[in-house]
């Protein structure tokens, strides 16, 4: 708070006459009147601030921050973390497989959220030396490699044949394969706990509001007619009699021969009929 006195005089102009009594003007006096003046800094209220904590190998390193936080995830694949921060006596190979884990929350009086669960995948020095580039991802490759057949069967279902598949295919790649056979997608959580998505369209998460979303930075972007071209493939991969499985989808007792034929592939757009004669024998079908 800062008070300031004013003197005033009668000959300082007013747009009235100022400090009359009964009528008759005070002349000859000083008068004197406090003006007050209060100066404060705005508090912002604390609802409307975020806030993030990024912790390495369970020690926070939030104050070592610069630049942006990055995260990305999409179906089938792992999640990243990108985040760059000031070097404070590590060594880069220090770095490397270092649990990571990004946090935030709404407001500072809100509990924090987790968004992202991993370990350092690759520190990166850039021109300036001081500052090193983390790039983390989770630990979706781990889960399934370092699972045994019987593990990936109970956790992913689907199909498998060793007639279809390569039999002597490390779990990485058998699990890719049973995913092949199922409408579903494979990934981990926040916290990096498994999980498989069905692709059927499920009741919505989370609703973004007008308010929500940075002004002009909503866009839609359609897929291109050269990525919705069907594929048409005849694959025979040899001659020989393959056993009845699930995969196949056959009765059992049932055999299905195959004969050594050439791979057709060809483009066609939707709705187009495409004829295929092979060793005396078409097949037509409608894309």
């Amino acid at each position: 708070m800062v008070e300031c006195l004013s003197d005033v005089r009668p000959d300082d102009p007013w747009p009235a006459p100022f400090g009359t009594a009964g009528g008759e003007s005070i002349t000859g006096e000083t008068v004197s009147l406090p003006l007050v003046v209060t100066v404060a800094h705005t508090q912002p209220d604390a609802a409307t601030i975020w806030d993030i904590r990024v912790l390495l190998a369970d020690q926070d390193i939030t104050d070592h921050l610069t630049g942006s936080v990055v995260i990305e995830a999409e179906e089938s694949a792992s999640r990243i973390a990108t985040v760059k921060l000031l070097l404070t006596g590590q060594r880069l190979f220090d770095l490397t497989g270092k649990p990571l884990v990004v946090e935030m929350r709404p407001n500072v009086l809100a509990s924090w959220q987790r968004r992202f669960t991993g370990i350092v995948d690759t520190p990166e020095f850039g021109q300036d030396r001081d500052f090193v580039t983390l790039h983390a991802r989770d630990r979706r490759s781990e889960s399934l490699a370092l699972s045994s057949r019987a593990e990936l069967e109970a956790l992913l279902g689907g199909y498998w044949s060793q007639h279809v598949f390569a039999r002597y295919a490390d779990s990485l790649q058998y699990a890719t394969d049973r995913l092949s056979t199922i409408p579903a997608a494979y990934d981990l959580d926040v916290y990096g706990n498994p999980r498989l998505t069905p692709w059927a369209g499920l009741a919505s998460s989370l609703t973004l509001h007008a308010g929500d979303i940075v002004d002009e930075s909503l866009s839609i972007q359609p897929s291109s007619h050269k990525s919705v071209i069907n594929p048409v493939t005849n694959d025979n991969e040899s001659e020989q009699a393959i056993s009845t499985t699930a995969i196949c989808k056959l009765s059992d007792g049932k055999t299905l021969t195959t004969s050594t034929q050439p791979t057709l592939t060809g483009v066609a757009t939707p709705g187009m009929t495409v004829t295929v004669k092979v060793g005396g024998q078409t097949l037509t079908a409608t894309v």
